[in-house]
């Protein structure tokens, strides 16, 4: 059986949810406090194609909540 799927870059009105559901489970993770994102944040992760998918999303988010540190806010510079 196969299932086929869209990529992520034609599917960009999913990347927000998919962003906040990661970057909470994240937080629990690294014991960190939930955080939020600028606008300027989610414009970034929108606008970009998304070769590697979900996964390098993912992997992009989890970069930012560590590079964010303690700040309440992500922000384009974290990514």
């Amino acid at each position: 059986m196969t299932i086929d799927l869209p990529s992520l870059a034609e599917r960009r009105e999913d990347i927000r949810e998919i962003t906040l559901f990661h970057i909470n489970e994240i937080c629990k993770r690294y014991r960190l406090k939930p955080k939020g994102f600028s606008p300027e944040f989610m414009d970034l992760l929108t606008a970009y194609e998304w070769p590697g998918n979900v996964r390098e999303l993912y992997k992009a988010i989890e970069c930012a909540v560590v590079s964010a540190g303690e700040a309440p806010v992500l922000f384009p510079v974290h990514l």
